[in-house]
C-alpha cells in the first residue's frame, strides 16, 4: 500500500471535520456517535483518533478554533488601528456580522454552540475557557469605550452591546436569515453607542 502523502492526510482531515459538522447540525453533539463520523468520512475509528487525539471532543473544539480564527485575525487587525475606542467597537461587531453572513462554516459552527451544543461533563473545560474568554472580550470592549465613557458606563455598556450583538445574531440564526444582519447590528450598534464618532 503506498503511503499517503501530506495533502491526502490534509484531506482526510478536512473531510472529518465536514462531515463532523453536518452530523453534528442534524443530531446534536451528544447524539452524535464517533462511528456516525467515521461511517460519514470513509475512514476508521482509528484514522479520526489519528487525527483527533481525544476523538469527537477534539473535533468539535478543531472546529470552533479554526473557524473562530477569522474573527482574531478581524479583532487583532483593529486593535492595531489608532481609531476611537468606540470606533474600533463598531467596526468588529459589525466585521463580526460579516463574518456570519459570507462565511457558511463560520455561521453553521455558531448555530452548533448555540443550538445544537448541550453542556455535558466532556465539554465542561471549553465552556469554562468560553466563558474566560468572553469576559477577557467584554473587559477589552471595556477598554475601548472608556476613552469616551466614564470606567462604571464603559463597563456597563461592554455588556450590554455584546449581550445585545449576541441576541441579534441568535435571533438572526433562529429566523433563517430573513433580514440583513449587518443593517441591523449597525442601528443597534448606532443606538447603544452615541458618542464617539
Amino acid at each position: 500500500m503506498p503511503r499517503r502523502t501530506q495533502e491526502d492526510t490534509a484531506k482526510t482531515r478536512q473531510c472529518i471535520l465536514d462531515k463532523a459538522l453536518e452530523i453534528f447540525l442534524k443530531q446534536g453533539y451528544s447524539l452524535t456517535r464517533l462511528e456516525d463520523i467515521a461511517n460519514a468520512a470513509h475512514v476508521t475509528r482509528g484514522a479520526i483518533y489519528w487525527h483527533f487525539k481525544s476523538g469527537k471532543v477534539a473535533i468539535y473544539e478543531t472546529l470552533i478554533n479554526e473557524s473562530g480564527q477569522d474573527l482574531e485575525d478581524l479583532l487583532h487587525r483593529i486593535m492595531n488601528t489608532s481609531q476611537t475606542g468606540a470606533t474600533k467597537l463598531k467596526q468588529f461587531m459589525l466585521g463580526w456580522a460579516d463574518l456570519l453572513v459570507s462565511q457558511p462554516v463560520y455561521r453553521q459552527v455558531t448555530e452548533l454552540i448555540l443550538f445544537k451544543t448541550e453542556v455535558i461533563p466532556e465539554l465542561e473545560q471549553g465552556v469554562q475557557q468560553k466563558r474566560e474568554s468572553m469576559l477577557q472580550f467584554q473587559q477589552l470592549l471595556s477598554r475601548w469605550l472608556s476613552d469616551e465613557y466614564q470606567p462604571k458606563q464603559a463597563d456597563e455598556l461592554a455588556s450590554i452591546v455584546l449581550a445585545s450583538c449576541w441576541g441579534l445574531i441568535e435571533y438572526w440564526l433562529l429566523m433563517h436569515q430573513n433580514f440583513p444582519l449587518s443593517e441591523r447590528t449597525s442601528l443597534l450598534l448606532n443606538r447603544l453607542i452615541s458618542k464617539g464618532d
